[in-house]
């Protein structure tokens, strides 16, 4: 059996001047290779930090951390972020689109930065544009299309390098139920198709409902599953 995630006993804190802030308490998750899995709680439940651990982007306190079996926080700066690349990716819930780049120059962007040639890139974007269905909007500023779009241009941004998992925060945020749950099915879509492993947070039950499996987090532990 592989597993592309396992979490043993991880803690997270955060301080504000001398408060520590416990925000994961004893985390253990399983999550297999090609699976789907929803994590629901309420804002301030620890979703997003409990997603940030897993996908290798903030270290925990305490615990370990294992993607597609490998100790993620065990490996040096440079070993860690050439593993993320080739096999995770993270869609944050922030519109984090640079609004003066067209859509295409947006999902360009960390092809650009990691030296991918031009026409390697051009490709890249084509299909990752295909895969969201937003072909004919490459030329587009963010501000000329609806919230939707944006989320899906997001999507495509977080799937340029063909990632194995995906960790999707909040990928819904601020939508109308209509394009929240075409939103979802493009994940499952993207599960179904290429295997593409999901991990999800979401504070809508309708969204929770259309993933399937979820567990329930609040106040920084798994309470329910």
């Amino acid at each position: 059996m592989e597993y592309a995630l396992q979490l043993y006993s991880v803690y997270k804190s955060y301080f504000i001047d001398l408060l520590e802030i416990k925000v994961l308490k004893d985390i253990n998750l399983d999550l297999k290779l090609g699976d789907v899995l929803c994590v629901m709680g309420p804002t301030g439940s620890g979703k997003t930090t409990l997603l940030k651990v897993a996908s290798g982007f903030l270290k925990p306190d305490k615990g370990k951390v294992k993607l597609l079996g490998v100790d993620i926080y065990g490996l040096s700066q440079k070993d860690r972020i050439r593993f993320l690349r080739k096999n995770v990716s993270f869609m944050p819930q922030e519109d984090v689109l640079i609004w003066e780049l067209t859509l295409f120059e947006n999902v360009e962007l960390p092809l650009l930065i990691s030296g991918v040639p031009k026409k390697k890139r051009w490709r890249i974007v084509e299909d990752a544009l295909s895969l969201v269905e937003l072909d004919g909007l490459e030329n587009r500023l963010p501000s000329e299309v609806s919230g939707g779009e944006r989320r899906r241009i997001l999507l495509a941004r977080s799937l340029v390098f063909m990632p194995k998992i995906l960790f999707a925060d909040e990928p819904t945020s601020n939508l109308d139920s209509k394009t929240a749950l075409r939103i979802v099915d493009k994940l499952l879509e993207l599960n179904k198709e290429h295997g593409l492993t999901l991990l999800v947070s979401t504070h809508d039950p309708l969204v929770a409902e259309k993933l399937g499996k979820t567990i329930l987090i609040r106040d920084g532990k798994l309470v329910e599953k």
